[in-house]
C-alpha cells in the first residue's frame, strides 16, 4: 500500500506539471514516448493524445487517464484488473484550460521567439506564476499538434524537463480512453494532507 502511494502522488504531480503548462487544443490527436527528466531520475511513458483526453503508460506504474473536459481523472491497474479514481480533477480542468486572458490573472507571459523541436516549428514561451515562490514554466508549443513538444518547469519541486520524442500523428481509439467493463473499482488510499495543497 505504501508503495502505491508513492507512485499515486509522483503520477500526480507527473500529469500536474504537464496540464499546468498546456494549452491543448480539441484538434491535437498523436502518440509519442514522454522523457521526463528531474534531478534524480529520468522517467520514460506512453503518451497517448486525443483532443482533451490523455493516457500514459510506464513499465512500473499504474495506466493513467484523464478527460479534462469532464474533469475525470482514473488509475488503472492491469494486472489487478481494478481501477482507481482522482479526487478534485475538476479544479484542475479548470487550470488547465484557461485561456490567455485568463492567464494573466496568475502567470506573467512571454514570447520568447521560434524554434524546432524534435522536427516540429515551435513558439518558444516562458510562463512565471505570480506566487511567493516565481514558480517558472518553459515550453515549445507546436501549432500543428496544438500541444507543447517540451516543457521545463523550475519551481518548489525542482527542475523537471519534459520532453515528446517519436511523435506519430495516428488515428486514436476513444476505447484507450475508457475503463474496461470487468475492471472494479478499488478504494484510494489517504494522499499527503489529503491533497490540498498541491498546485497544478
Amino acid at each position: 500500500m505504501k508503495i502505491i502511494k508513492i507512485r499515486l502522488f509522483t503520477g500526480i504531480l507527473t500529469i500536474a506539471c504537464i496540464i499546468a503548462a498546456t494549452n491543448y487544443t480539441h484538434s491535437a490527436e498523436f502518440t509519442a514516448d514522454l522523457f521526463q527528466q528531474s534531478s534524480d531520475k529520468t522517467i520514460i511513458s506512453k503518451y497517448y493524445i486525443k483532443g482533451s483526453m490523455i493516457r500514459m503508460e510506464t513499465t512500473s506504474g499504474p495506466i493513467t487517464i484523464i478527460n479534462l473536459d469532464k474533469g475525470k481523472f482514473y488509475m488503472l491497474y492491469p494486472q489487478q484488473m481494478m481501477y482507481m479514481t482522482m479526487p478534485n480533477i475538476p479544479h484542475m480542468s479548470q487550470q488547465a484550460i484557461r485561456n490567455q486572458k485568463d492567464i494573466s490573472d496568475i502567470a506573467e507571459k512571454k514570447h520568447l521567439g521560434k524554434e524546432k523541436i524534435n522536427g516540429y516549428k515551435c513558439d518558444k514561451y516562458q510562463i512565471t506564476y505570480k506566487n511567493s515562490a516565481k514558480d517558472t514554466i518553459t515550453q515549445w508549443y507546436s501549432e500543428k499538434l496544438g500541444y507543447p513538444v517540451k516543457i521545463i518547469s523550475q519551481g518548489r519541486h525542482g527542475k523537471i524537463v519534459t520532453e515528446y520524442k517519436n511523435i506519430r500523428e495516428d488515428g486514436i481509439s476513444n476505447s484507450l480512453f475508457e475503463i474496461p467493463s470487468e475492471y472494479r473499482m478499488m478504494p484510494m488510499p489517504a494522499m499527503p494532507n489529503n491533497g490540498r495543497h498541491m498546485r497544478y
